[in-house]
């Protein structure tokens, strides 16, 4: 008898910064779909009562609130909850989908390059990952689920109609289990953040070596998501076969 084969469980959070609006849009296209192939797909909105409001977070930022204990805020419950629903959900891959004001293109964030999150990488087209260390990712979603990576879009183009159909062509292989062709991909390891007395160049661009001598991840000289620091400091990059 042949072995059945499996289909890969997968949830997609979305909106877990409320005014962030890929995740929804993603969610509203595989709802019409009527083929049956997204049927181990799953939708989680992250944050529903900022969603409802359009801001980024209601009390404290979600995506920093999955280690409080016990929790208190509104998000710090609503983490709890999101980490219960994935580990009672048995999932293979969690794809949490983000926009950012400033002009990052599209870029993976993750703990790590292994196991589900390679698989992830290597179904994508991304040329891109940022690799986040735990003194700064442990309060994340991404911190506390091995097989989480997050996707991160600039927000001018996450509306576009290129942008749904990478995600879904994404979604197409992971469902599959096939991967895209090995390619180079530009891994840049985070160590720290970008402190608002940086003396880093306001024209500075992300992922590009600044005066500094670092990289910038989701620079944000001002007026950005982020009011203690200007973004993140990849101090070293390499480029690998994935």
């Amino acid at each position: 008898m042949k072995k059945a084969t499996h289909v890969p469980r997968i949830l997609i959070v979305g909106a877990q910064h409320g005014d962030e609006r890929l995740g929804p849009r993603l969610n509203r296209f595989l709802k019409r779909d009527t083929s049956g192939r997204y049927a181990t797909v799953e939708y989680m909105c992250g944050n529903p009562r900022a969603f409802r409001q359009n801001v980024r977070f209601t009390e404290t930022d979600l995506n920093r609130s999955y280690t409080a204990d016990p929790p208190r805020t509104y998000e710090e419950k609503r983490a709890k909850e999101i980490l219960r629903v994935i580990e009672q959900g048995g999932y293979d891959y969690v794809l949490d989908v983000h926009t950012s004001r400033p002009a990052v293109g599209r870029f993976f964030i993750a703990t790590h390059i292994g196991g589900s999150v390679a698989h992830i990488i290597a179904a994508s087209d991304f040329e891109r990952v940022a690799i986040m260390p735990p003194d700064i990712a442990g309060c994340s979603l991404i911190g506390r689920v091995p097989q989480a990576i997050a996707i991160e879009y600039d927000r001018r183009i996450s509306r576009s109609k290129q942008t749904l159909k990478e995600l879904v062509s994404l979604l197409d292989n992971l469902l599959v289990s096939t991967p895209n062709r090995p390619r180079p991909r530009e891994i840049f390891y985070v160590d720290g953040t970008i402190p608002l007395d940086s003396g880093i160049a306001n024209d500075a661009k992300n992922f590009e070596r600044c005066n500094q001598g670092f990289y910038p991840v989701i620079f944000t000289p001002r007026n950005g998501s982020y009011r203690a620091h200007h973004g993140f400091r990849a101090g070293r990059k390499e480029t690998r076969v994935l």
